[in-house]
């Protein structure tokens, strides 16, 4: 509270620099704005570029690529040479000899409103860098900042099955495959779960039915995480119909997550609760 008061001393006596900070923080949430939504498609080692839905100009442009890499400083890409080639639909960005920055020059482009990006290591914090190309010196308009997903799990958790059913309790066990991060339980009710989407992280509960652990309205996450060695137990299950349960196995943390969401008989259960069979 007394620095905060502090400064608002400070700039309540030196209007200008007001002014200036002012202006500092629009310019910054304008330009993050331009760009926040243009990656789509993220595939671990692949991601797309879309500037159809953005408002600004992506013509004749230079696109420099970077990976964040912890407790290094980061140079800003100010001083590259312009001499590159013409951006295509399809960057490969493991056959680009990065500068001594880190700075990865994938072209100037010419118009093109999508490309994909590829050859990416997974599961890495990056950013890509837009710098105009009409003027001189160099124009940098903005940014965006991402992280490309870990690799899917190669395959589906096994062996899914119920242990015990007790009044509106039931407790599942099942097999995590060997070399994923982890599993998620999901749950609905008288319907196909909704699968879960790559990139998000969803909160669970094993209570059925908790709100803020909701995929879609009817499915729910009762569980997530790293496989312990005793059965799960999910609660809550007090209305007649078909629970259908299916177990996902994942890679990744944070919000980089990539979800095998394959369907098999044996990572997937339909418990019948009080509902008579037509």
């Amino acid at each position: 509270l007394f620095i905060y008061r502090a400064i608002k001393v400070y700039l309540y006596y030196n209007k200008p620099m007001l002014f200036i900070m002012k202006y500092i923080i629009v310019f910054i949430l304008f330009s993050s704005s331009l760009f926040s939504n243009l990656i789509e498609n993220n595939e671990g080692n692949s991601i797309g570029i879309n500037h159809e839905d953005s408002d600004h100009k992506y013509d004749n442009q230079l696109v420099v690529f970077e990976y964040i890499v912890a407790n290094k400083k980061r140079i800003p890409p100010n001083e590259i040479s312009i001499d590159a080639p013409v951006i295509s639909e399809i960057v490969d960005i493991s056959s680009i000899i990065p500068n001594k920055h880190g700075h990865y020059v994938l072209g100037i482009n010419n118009g093109i409103s999508k490309y994909k990006i590829t050859g990416l290591l997974p599961n890495r914090e990056f950013i890509i860098h837009f710098i105009k190309q009409d003027r001189s010196p160099d124009k940098y308009i903005g940014l965006t900042r991402g992280s490309t997903n870990a690799l899917e799990p190669l395959e589906p958790p096994t062996a899914l099955r119920m242990i015990n059913i007790i009044n509106d309790k039931v407790e599942l066990d099942w097999t995590q495959p060997e070399g994923a991060d982890g599993t998620i339980l999901i749950v609905s009710k008288d319907r196909l779960p909704q699968l879960p989407q790559d990139s998000t992280k969803y909160k669970a509960n094993n209570k059925y039915g908790t709100n803020y652990t909701v995929i879609d309205g009817i499915t729910y996450t009762v569980f997530m995480g790293d496989k312990p060695d005793e059965p799960v137990v999910i609660e809550n299950l007090v209305e007649d119909g078909v629970y259908y349960f299916q177990v996902i196995s994942y890679n990744g943390g944070n919000y980089n997550f990539n979800y095998n969401t394959k369907a098999t008989p044996t990572n997937t259960f339909a418990y019948n609760k009080g509902k008579i069979q037509e």
